[in-house]
């Protein structure tokens, strides 16, 4: 009998044509197979239930990739920001620089450079780059490709 009634709901889920209402379909679905309790109806608002919280700003997001704050969902987020150097520390395994911002945002270089001469106190510009890349400019103008670890 259960196996009939989840067949059903299935086949209804697969009918729907509405994005989120297939997905909250499913969920119950899922849950009518687990014994669970399933929400009811679809989230009020598909955005922010997607996206999460956005109180962080534009500056905060910069760097983050595939989480809720992933900064390619929004159309305002920044190009380029500048900080300044609060820590510098080199991986031993690689000797890759890791950088640390008076923002709070840690960056590691994605290979490391021959020289990229950089010190504590130093204003950097962080860009994106192609492929989603990003690129950390020196005061010196020297450049090396940099990935967000936090």
């Amino acid at each position: 009998m259960l196996a009939q009634s989840l067949e059903e709901a299935v086949r209804a889920c697969a009918a729907e044509t509405d994005v989120l209402r297939r997905l909250a379909c499913y969920d119950r679905a899922a849950a009518q197979l687990l014994g669970a309790q399933a929400p009811a109806t679809a989230p009020a608002s598909p955005a922010a239930d997607r996206d999460g919280p956005r109180t962080a700003s534009p500056e905060a997001r910069f760097g983050l990739r595939n989480g809720p704050l992933d900064e390619r969902k929004y159309a305002t987020a920044p190009k380029e920001i500048t900080a300044t150097v609060i820590l510098i520390e080199m991986r031993r395994s690689s000797g890759a620089l890791v950088v640390s911002l008076d923002n709070d945002q840690v960056w590691v270089e994605n290979q490391p450079s021959e020289y990229f001469p950089l010190k504590v106190g130093d204003t950097v510009r962080i860009r994106s780059a192609a492929l989603g890349s990003y690129m950390m400019f020196a005061p010196s103008k020297r450049a090396t490709r940099v990935t967000r670890i936090r």
